[in-house]
């Protein structure tokens, strides 16, 4: 499975796959790290909270690659 975000709502998705021993790659852009968004999801406001960049590497240890810096 491949993920694209880095969003706070991933902390919640990780801990599904580690209850059922799931891997997955998650894609982060080092760019949007810290940054706090509300969308409209059928009318409804969704919090679309961006990881900080020091949050990262304890959220995404152990998937299927090593996290490596970027910034």
């Amino acid at each position: 499975m491949s993920y694209d975000d880095g969003i706070s709502q991933d902390i919640r998705l990780i801990e599904i796959l580690n209850r059922y021993g799931l891997k997955a790659t998650f894609n982060l852009n080092s760019g949007l790290f810290g940054q706090q968004r509300i969308l409209q999801v059928r009318g409804v406001p969704v919090h679309h909270n961006r990881l900080k960049a020091e949050d990262v590497r304890s959220v995404y240890l152990n998937f299927s690659r090593p996290y490596r810096a970027l910034l």
